[in-house]
């Protein structure tokens, strides 16, 4: 998709990425609270995602952000599911290269006890925790799909590791790299 965005206003000048479980939907809520700060009302909109609403334009993008804010912002946390989603922070740097990111990390064993209690909560996970780690057959990390202890089940694990580093390598080429961890 060819895009021209040196006219186009108002698109957002904060993003908000990090894995499931960190607490990308409370800070998501909070900033939303601030009357300088526009979060988009859906929370996640998945734009610069080439399978989901990449084809649905800029146009569709700039429309979910009110100009008369001065800080206008999306929170999605798929944007960092990486290798499964390619091309996401190119997207980002050529529609939006002064947008300040907030990445949201979490300690991976905490983010893998609460995605498994969700699963479990949500009757998707009847197995006990220890078998769900210890097995591959079986796939609940559908939210996540991020490389962790067994590739297609515990997502996330790579957090502290080597997916924090490709996402410093990555998204380096933001003016404004902030990066937040929350801790229990």
């Amino acid at each position: 998709m060819d895009i021209n965005v040196s006219h186009i206003n108002p698109l957002p000048n904060l993003i908000v990425i990090g894995a499931g479980k960190c607490g990308t939907t409370s800070l998501h809520y909070y900033l939303s609270l601030h009357p300088q700060i526009c979060m988009s009302r859906e929370k996640e909109l998945n734009f610069f995602i080439d399978t989901l609403n990449w084809d649905k334009g800029i146009h569709w993008y700039k429309n979910n952000f009110d100009a008369s804010f001065q800080i206008r912002g999306e929170t999605s946390p798929r944007y960092t599911q990486y290798p499964f989603l390619q091309g996401v922070p190119e997207r980002m740097f050529a529609v939006v290269p002064d947008a300040k990111i907030i990445y949201i990390l979490r300690d991976p064993i905490d983010r893998i006890i609460s995605e498994y209690v969700e699963h479990c909560a949500s009757g998707t996970e009847n197995a006990t925790l220890e078998s769900v780690i210890n097995s591959g057959d079986r796939v609940a990390s559908h939210h996540c799909p991020i490389v962790g202890i067994n590739t297609n089940r515990i997502p996330g694990i790579y957090l502290k590791t080597k997916k924090e580093k490709h996402c410093r390598n990555v998204f380096f080429r933001f003016n404004r790299y902030i990066l937040y961890e929350i801790c229990n």
